[in-house]
């Protein structure tokens, strides 16, 4: 459900898009081991749009926790 949100938020489905509540969505179903929630925070990280600051070192980190 935090990943659904989450993805609800970015994608401005049935709300407005909203990147930073998104990456928090994302952030806790990634804290329970929701492997496309990591593989998200990692694109907003690689992307660094609007409140998530382009990070390539984390977007890394996330996209090879996603894939392990």
């Amino acid at each position: 459900a935090q990943f659904r949100l989450g993805f609800l938020l970015e994608q401005d489905l049935g709300a407005s898009a909203d990147k930073q509540q998104a990456f928090y969505w994302y952030e806790k179903a990634g804290e329970q081991g929701h492997v496309e929630a990591a593989y998200r925070m990692g694109l907003l990280y690689y992307q660094g749009r609007e409140s998530v600051v382009q990070d390539y070192a984390k977007a890394l980190a996330l996209f090879e926790a996603a894939a392990k």
